[in-house]
């Protein structure tokens, strides 16, 4: 019957949409876990280039005392001073410091643009972060060919375990 048909392939439709945004959200997580990881242990970005090393510039007192609460070394002070008093890696750039932004970066799948998805923050302060470190250093969220073939993995097995549910 006709009706019938069309009954199913409207809700086949609407599942359809329905799995594709969750399969999205569940590949951007994956996604975003993978360039996460490649970033903070390596410092590396999706081209395979090193992100410039921290700065051994000196920098005002008063920068120095804002990041860790006090002046570090007793004198003047670098970036990578301030990073390495207050304990944390200078090896490589991994855009971290307190972990706030990295904690707060979330994908929000309010637009599928193509093989492109909008990521949200959860507070301004780290929006800024993001907007400021891009400037400086180019998109270091953007995922390498190997995490885009596994992001494509991820949401092509989500889709089809759960078109099948």
């Amino acid at each position: 019957d006709l009706d019938y048909a069309v009954d199913f392939f409207k809700g086949l439709a609407t599942k359809v949409a329905e799995v594709q945004k969750e399969a999205a959200y569940a590949a951007a997580l994956d996604g975003l876990a993978l360039i996460k990881t490649r970033v903070i242990k390596t410092g590396v970005n999706a081209e395979g280039s090193k992100f410039r090393d921290y700065s051994d510039t000196v920098l005002p007192g008063f920068f120095a005392k804002s990041r860790t609460g006090k002046k570090p070394n007793k004198g003047p002070a670098s970036y990578k001073d301030i990073r390495e008093s207050a304990g944390l890696q200078t090896d490589h750039r991994d855009f971290k410091f307190t972990g706030r932004m990295w904690a707060n970066i979330h994908p929000l799948i309010t637009a599928i643009r193509g093989n492109s998805l909008v990521i949200e923050y959860k507070a301004r302060e780290e929006q800024d972060k993001v907007d400021w470190n891009t400037d400086r250093d180019g998109n270091f969220l953007k995922p390498n060919a190997e995490e885009i073939v596994e992001i494509t993995k991820s949401y092509n097995q989500y889709f089809i375990e759960n078109m099948l549910r």
